[in-house]
This record gives C-alpha cells, structure tokens and sequence, in this order.
C-alpha cells in the first residue's frame, strides 16, 4: 500500500510543489479562488500572502481552513492564523500542518506589518518550517518573508512579496525555493476587485495569475481567477453572517483534477 501511496505522490510532486508550505502557504479559500493572484489583502489573509497588508488590519481576526489536493487525504494542508492590530501596524501568527503519517511538513510564521506613509506600507514574515519522513527522520530551517503595498490612486494599488531571500537549506546543500512576485489591484467599485500578479519561482520558472471579486449582494461574494504554469482555473464564493465569512475556493488543473478549499475567517466588528 504505502509503495503505490509513495509513487502517486512522486507523480503529483512537480505539480503540487509550489503549494506545499515549505515552498509558499496558500492564501486559504479566498487565495484559491482568485488563484492566489490577489497581494494586496488587508485583513488576516495578508499573513499568507503579502505581510504588508497587516499595517491596515484595525480588529482582531482569525482564520482557518482545510485545502484538499486532487482528492487525496495524504495531500491534506490544514491552516490556522490570527492577526491583531498594534498602536503601530499589525502583527499576526500562523500555523500549517501538510502530509500524512509517512510524510510531514508543518510550518509557523510570525509576520508584521506597518505603514510607512500615507498611502505605502511594509510587511516581514519570519518563518519556521519542519520536515519529517519516517524513517528517514526530521529537518528544520528557519527563512523569512518580505512584502510591501503602495496605494497608487483610490483604484490602483500594487504589492510585491518576497519569499525565502536568504535560500533557506532543507538539507545540505538542498534550498527552499525563492519566490517573487509582483501584482495590482484595480477596484473601479467597492463591489469588484480585479487582480493580476506575476510570479518567478527559482525551481518552478514563471506563472501568471489574474482574479475577480463581485460583491452579488451585500453579503455575498463571488470569485474567479486563472493561473499559468501549471495552468488551473479557479471559482469560489463567501458569505458573511455577523462576524463570521465562510469562503469555498475551488481549481481544476486538466491533467491532475479539482483542489477545494473550505475555510472560515472570525473578525470582531
């Protein structure tokens, strides 16, 4: 059983690389249906996507959420995190548990954000991550996130996020992989947000990624989004009900099948 488990996971590696949390933490449901495109959140979602986005984050909130891979329970990511405004910026925690029994990776990452001016704001994440194989036993590094956000007109924002500058070594000799990308936002309205970013990753090459968010009603959020490399579609909606959003991100990759993700996100209003 754990040969063929062992097999189909070496099969899907090259296409779930990117999305296993020693390379980059997805960005939950909401991240997903917009195929991560989006980096200039504002709320606790900042701490998966651009830590920058923290510095205007002005009640306590958390999230979690459960990402299901092609179906398979082995490639299970379960994500928490919490984040909370500061006299001076946020700040926000973040845990994540990925794999099965034979093979696991867990990370958690304290993130700050601040802004610097008016309309321009930076963000850091520090990140520890822990790998463990049975048998073959464990390894840990710690590496670091960097981020900004800068505010172009009341319509045009744009961020950048910087993962693992330092080339953080799982094993010797063996780095994480370092990801930058760059994107905008455009909101002509406060019910619609398109996104756009670009991605190059030092082991995954170059993916370019765009997203919609129509607010339908007031408390309804629809969501869609499109990624190359590998290429995905992606769907999703949210709904608030007091102080609590339910988000459901869905993306279908033609060759490998459908990934979902189901997460909830508490805000004190």
């Amino acid at each position: 059983m754990f040969k063929h488990l062992f097999f189909a996971l070496a099969m899907l590696l090259p296409y779930s690389a990117i999305a296993q949390h020693t390379a980059k933490p997805h960005a939950g449901a909401r991240g997903l249906s917009t195929a991560n495109s989006n980096l200039l959140h504002q709320d606790v979602h900042s701490l998966y996507s651009n830590p920058a986005g923290l510095a205007y984050i002005n009640s306590w909130q958390a999230t979690g959420s459960v990402f299901n891979r092609f179906l398979l329970e082995e490639l299970k990511t379960v994500s928490v995190g919490v984040a909370s405004p500061l006299s001076a910026g946020g700040i926000g925690l973040k845990l994540s548990s990925y794999g099965f029994q034979q093979y696991r990776e867990q990370q958690i990452g304290l993130a700050y954000g601040r802004q610097l001016f008016e309309n321009f704001s930076i963000g850091a994440s520090f990140d520890w991550w822990a790998t463990r194989i049975l048998e073959y036993g464990k390894s840990s590094s710690l590496t670091i996130e960097l981020g900004m956000q800068y505010e172009v007109s009341k319509q045009i924002s744009m961020g950048m996020h910087l993962y693992n500058p330092v080339r953080a070594e799982i094993v010797e000799g063996e780095t994480l992989p370092t990801f930058i990308a760059i994107g905008l936002n455009y909101q002509p309205a406060t019910y619609l947000v398109w996104s756009a970013s670009i991605e190059q990753s030092s082991h995954g090459g170059t993916s370019v990624k765009t997203g919609l968010e129509y607010m339908a009603q007031e408390k309804v959020w629809l969501r869609c989004g499109v990624q190359t490399n590998p290429v995905q579609w992606n769907m999703g909606v949210g709904y608030q009900w007091k102080d609590w959003t339910m988000n459901i991100g869905m993306g279908l990759q033609q060759v490998l099948g459908l990934q979902s993700v189901i997460g909830l996100v508490y805000a004190v209003h």
